[in-house]
């Protein structure tokens, strides 16, 4: 499995192969350098973006994978959960309140829960995705992760203990990257079953879990994230020496890209009204993370530092 990291890096260099590489520098600091709280769209300034949420985000512009926090209210970039080195996959859990990281090597990793405001991190279990970090379904009673079992790749549910295991998948090819509908009823994960490595969602409900080829492309696809209203699903999709950010409906139909830019786009992330998509690019040379309107768009460039900033998640703020 690639870590966002490694993905990222794969996919700068070359830039006309399948993935490339960047070298990752050691960063200066940076910080937020558009206004954040509209968006132009061609037809003038959009209302605020969820001022109630914040965007933790991962960044090497410390010298090391890190956490670091964007306040849209006030534009300022700060480390968060900075007791966690070589910190990566932040997923926001909301029945915990926590936003939920792994720390360390990718073979040994540990899962920690943080608070919305920081400070120290709770140890939970030792992460059984390696280099990426479990969905917690919406009631926060199930995790989905991707692990590796008699050198086979496939996804598997437990409880938040990992004291039972469920395996969703088992097929000789790499099922990996799941993540939860907000419905908690369906899966998505990304599969080179097909011969291609596509998107597919999974009916883990009501009978035996069945599997659809969403996408069915030939361009290699992958961090699939659902919208609030789970109809719809964002991911990229890497083709013609590019990666860009697509949105295809749940119930099948054409794909559309979103980002079509110069650069590669990866693991974006809608706002929890939907409206917006925050997400990492390259068109600027680094990688810094853009906001953009969920149907695309003029998007604004929300970090400046060397190095990658990326994989944005939306975090309430304390009340």
């Amino acid at each position: 499995m690639d870590g966002l990291f490694q993905l990222a890096a794969r996919i700068r260099s070359a830039g006309t192969t399948a993935e490339g590489s960047v070298t990752r520098r050691v960063a200066r600091a940076g910080r937020c350098v558009v206004l954040l709280m509209c968006v132009t769209t061609g037809t003038g300034c959009r209302d605020s973006v969820e001022p109630s949420h914040d965007l933790v985000f991962l960044s090497d512009r410390s010298g090391e994978s890190r956490l670091h926090r964007l306040d849209l209210e006030t534009e300022e970039v700060v480390p968060f959960g900075d007791e966690l080195p070589a910190a990566y996959g932040p997923r926001w859990v909301a029945p915990m309140v926590r936003l939920v990281v792994a720390a360390g090597e990718p073979s040994e990793s540990t899962l920690f829960a943080l608070l919305r405001s920081g400070g120290p991190p709770v140890r939970l279990r030792p992460n059984p995705a390696g280099d990426e970090v479990p969905d917690w379904s919406p009631d926060g009673e199930r995790l989905v992760y991707a692990m590796t079992s008699d050198d086979n790749l496939d996804v598997w549910v437990s409880n938040p203990t990992g004291e039972q295991t469920l395996r969703l998948t088992a097929d000789p090819a790499d099922d990996k990257q799941p993540t939860w509908s907000p419905s908690g009823s369906r899966v998505l994960l990304v599969s080179d079953r097909a011969g291609n490595q596509d998107i597919f969602v999974m009916n883990v409900e009501g009978g035996e879990p069945t599997l659809v080829n969403l996408t069915s492309h030939p361009a290699p696809e992958g961090h699939p994230r659902w919208d609030p209203t789970g109809e719809h699903v964002l991911f990229y999709r890497y083709q013609d020496g590019d990666a860009d950010l697509y949105r295809i409906p749940v119930r099948g139909g054409e794909a559309v890209n979103l980002t079509a830019s110069v650069g590669n786009e990866l693991a974006g992330s809608w706002s929890p009204d939907g409206r917006y998509i925050a997400f990492g690019s390259a068109r600027d040379d680094d990688w810094e993370l853009y906001l953009m309107p969920a149907e695309g768009g003029i998007a604004r460039r929300l970090t400046d530092s060397v190095g990658f900033d990326g994989d944005p998640v939306w975090v309430p703020r304390e009340r």
